[in-house]
């Protein structure tokens, strides 16, 4: 009897009741409470640029205002969080905050869906089953179901680096980089992979990116103007330091495992660097590895996340099992599964999970495998 298929049974036999479970609830939440999703603070910041200037995006005053009208329309209170998403949000979702929270929220999640379904009809990598073994897979870790509840701008960010390295793969580079500017919906989700791209020779992706991202970037300042790029940089070297003032997750980064500050800004430069160098290493290897590469050292470099980002994990696993990697690999993911799941347990944490992060980037800065042949398969059936 073959082991693989009995093993795939059997996970799906677990997998799927939770997967169930997670999107029954989620769909349960949308409809009544509205006022709990990411989405309502989104709309929320948008609202504050329509009403009073994008260059108030920051001012406490107008949050708390703005939060307490929403909150009697949605039928309770808006999660209390300051102020810190990227002006580039609020620019995105602004034409979304112009219309009713109900459409509004419609479309939204309309768009998350589509992201996931997306990025994972060009990620995922098998047999048909084992496709949809993938897709189970992720809707029934428990992070992503929370990010799905609240409809986490992260899934955008995830279908766009996604889509990209379909892109690249099909040598449409200009493309690619165009599409990649939608890191900067949440830039710290995969802050390397534009620098990636350079360590491994894809410059013309590179130079499409950073031209959109300067227009894009450009334009948010100019929409928040200095007053509001001030109170933001001040907000940003504020969550570099006390990244838990600022209610992230702690533990979910290497920075905020050694307590931030100084020595969280130290601990990011080394995972940076390393995560840079393992690509480096692995630039003659199929662009899938790089990649992944890139998207672990973003997570294990930012010194701000929360559960849901780790669906950034699930992408560099797709990217990773299209190499075709060696047999323990299979362990290190099942193991990195598990423990996604087993952060939010108060007796585990996160710190497990980062270990693992930053073991694999050791482990890929010092393993060399052959250079990829030109017109080779990305890797096999995982």
């Amino acid at each position: 009897m073959k082991v693989r298929p009995v093993l795939f049974a059997a996970a799906m036999g677990l997998l799927v009741p939770i997967a169930v479970v997670e999107a029954v609830g989620a769909a349960a939440s949308v409809v009544h409470k509205p006022y709990g999703s990411d989405f309502a603070l989104y709309y929320g910041v948008s609202t504050i640029g329509l009403q009073s200037g994008f260059g108030n995006l920051y001012d406490e005053s107008r949050r708390v205002r703005v939060w307490a009208e929403l909150g009697s329309q949605l039928g309770g209170p808006l999660a209390p969080y300051p102020v810190i998403q990227p002006p580039t949000t609020a620019l995105f979702t602004a034409p979304l905050a112009a219309l009713p929270f109900g459409p509004a929220y419609a479309i939204w999640l309309a768009v998350i869906a589509g992201s996931v379904l997306l990025a994972w009809w060009l990620a995922a990598h098998g047999t048909p089953l084992a496709r949809a073994g993938h897709l189970v897979a992720m809707v029934a870790l428990l992070p992503i179901g929370l990010g799905l509840f609240v409809g986490q701008v992260v899934f955008i960010v995830f279908a766009a680096v996604l889509a990209g390295w379909w892109l690249l793969r099909r040598g449409r580079d200009l493309v690619a980089g165009l599409v990649l500017v939608l890191i900067l919906l949440k830039p710290q989700e995969a802050a390397l992979v534009p620098l990636v791209l350079v360590v491994i020779g894809r410059y013309r992706a590179f130079v499409a990116w950073a031209c959109g991202a300067l227009v894009f970037g450009l334009g948010a300042m100019l929409a928040i103007g200095p007053q509001g790029v001030s109170a933001y940089a001040s907000r940003l070297s504020s969550v570099s330091s006390h990244p838990q003032a600022w209610v992230s997750v702690p533990n979910l980064s290497v920075p905020s495992l050694v307590g931030g500050g100084y020595a969280g800004l130290a601990a990011a430069a080394a995972v940076i660097a390393l995560a840079l160098y393992a690509a480096w290493v692995h630039r003659d290897s199929n662009l899938e590895l790089p990649l992944a590469i890139g998207l672990v050292g973003s997570l294990a470099a930012t010194p701000y996340l929360h559960e849901p980002d780790t669906v950034m994990l699930v992408a560099a696993a797709w990217l990773w099992l299209r190499t075709s990697p060696a047999t323990w690999a299979a362990g290190a993911l099942v193991v990195g599964y598990v423990l996604i799941d087993l952060g939010q347990a108060p007796a585990v944490g996160w710190a497990p999970l980062v270990i693992l992060e930053v073991a694999w980037l050791g482990a890929m800065a010092v393993w060399r495998r052959q250079p990829a042949v030109a017109g080779q398969p990305s890797g096999a059936p995982a």
